[in-house]
């Protein structure tokens, strides 16, 4: 077996375990019981979203998506910086 065909097999695997994960983060999302774990799901979800495009750019040799990833992966950390103050000033109020 060659190196590129193993690498191939290697990747459209990783793919299938990505897409699985992202539905099962989805089924969190939805069902999650507070929103302290919704915010969780979501972060996860954006973090194997945005494996999924380097994967991706890795398979299908284009090196632009990458630094799309890279501006997606700051508005995922900011918007997780975001929720996470909005979370304690909420947790302020009820105190």
């Amino acid at each position: 077996m060659s190196e590129a065909l193993f690498f191939e097999i290697c990747l459209k695997i990783f793919m299938g375990f990505m897409s699985a994960s992202i539905i099962l983060i989805f089924l969190s999302l939805i069902k999650g019981p507070n929103l302290e774990d919704r915010v969780v799901a979501i972060d996860l979800f954006s973090s194997v979203v945005l494996s999924s495009i380097a994967l991706y750019a890795i398979y299908g040799n284009h090196p632009h998506y990458l630094s799309a990833a890279m501006v997606l992966a700051l508005f995922a950390f900011l918007g997780t910086g975001i929720f996470a103050r909005f979370i304690e000033k909420e947790n302020e109020v009820k105190s």
